[in-house]
């Protein structure tokens, strides 16, 4: 492995990252049932083939044209996200950084499978028509790191399954969230207090469908065979590199010229959210730690929102893990306790 990572891209190429997270065990299979034959997943997973880790499908895509200027909603969007940010700097004792703590919360509650769809923009990169046909063809990476000691299935099949499967959840939920929204108007009653309810279930409604055009968009690229499965050797150094440039606790920032910085509080990214997900995520299966985040960021130019979302997954990845652990210990106690109550029946009969 070589000393020095390579250099950072120049420019922002359409590409996405498979950005492998966390690898959670395998569920235990139901004891209510039992089929005869294993369904396909579990028949081609072998005892020698792990696995497919937890994933993170993060699409970089290029800045749009001087001819194609952003449209009024995306730098209305732009401006929003900018807004937001901006109030984490503010002092921690100030109402404005309560607001912001507790919409962190909200959204750390989101998974982080919605936040990179919906953060996917429609055109950039690559047109597409009304019909779903491309307007033009260029090759579009899937890359994905070689982990160290650790075999990868292929992941263009994954992401194509995972997109038909989040294409019909986020359009239902997004008109599930719209048909809710007359529950809230009773909260309008009281002029003294903002809507917030009504706010939050409008914004739900826009991030689903946000999630429901970015998914429907990729799925539409992959039809179109422009993504191409490739090992990225940049990708696999970050994840070969020992993570040493701070402490898992401090804070990931980005100064005003676009670099990041670590271990200052000027612009956090985000603070340590309260709930069950935190920020200090360093559960042992983690495959990608937050400490490594700044060499992804750096190496493929990754914004200030971007980052926010890759420690997002991060972060929920840790939570799965350490769900998953719960679960594992509390089936193991079970059956602890399964084997004595058994083992006590059967002293009872011999006594009988």
């Amino acid at each position: 492995m070589s000393s020095k990572l390579p250099a950072a891209k120049a420019t922002r190429q359409f590409r996405i990252l498979a950005l492998p997270l966390a690898r959670l065990p395998r569920p235990p299979p139901h004891t209510r049932t039992l089929p005869t034959t294993p369904p396909p997943s579990l028949e081609s997973a072998s005892p020698t083939i792990p696995p497919t880790p937890l994933i993170l499908f993060h699409a970089v895509q290029p800045e749009p044209s001087a001819d194609s200027p952003p449209s009024l909603i995306t730098k209305a969007l732009d401006k929003s996200s900018e807004t937001w940010l901006k109030l984490g700097e503010k002092p921690r004792d100030s109402w404005m950084y309560w607001f912001y703590e507790k919409g962190e919360k909200l959204m750390d509650r989101i998974e982080y499978e919605e936040w990179a769809l919906k953060a996917v923009k429609e055109g950039e990169g690559v047109k597409v028509s009304k019909d779903g046909h491309v307007l033009e063809r260029i090759e579009i990476p899937l890359v994905l790191p070689k982990l160290p000691n650790q075999e990868m299935p292929t992941l263009l099949p994954k992401l194509h399954r995972f997109l038909l499967k989040r294409i019909p959840h986020h359009k239902k939920m997004m008109y599930r969230s719209i048909l809710f929204s007359p529950v809230t108007w009773p909260f309008a009653i009281i002029p003294i207090i903002p809507n917030f309810p009504l706010f939050y279930v409008l914004w739900r409604a826009w991030s689903h469908y946000k999630a429901w055009r970015g998914a429907t968009y990729l799925e539409q690229l992959i039809k179109a065979g422009l993504v191409v499965e490739k090992e990225c050797p940049e990708l696999t150094e970050i994840y070969a590199r020992k993570a040493h440039h701070h402490h898992p606790h401090e804070p990931l920032t980005i100064d005003q010229s676009g670099k990041i910085k670590v271990g200052t509080t000027e612009q956090p990214l985000p603070p340590p959210a309260p709930g069950p997900i935190t920020s200090q995520a360093q559960h042992p299966s983690l495959l990608l730690s937050p400490s490594q985040i700044p060499l992804l960021a750096k190496m493929f130019a990754l914004k200030a929102n971007e980052v926010v979302d890759v420690t997002r997954a991060v972060e929920q990845a840790d939570y799965r893990a350490r769900k998953a652990d719960q679960v594992e210990a509390e089936e193991k106690k079970a059956k602890e306790e399964k084997a004595r109550e058994e083992k006590k029946e059967k002293e009872n009969e011999n006594k009988e």
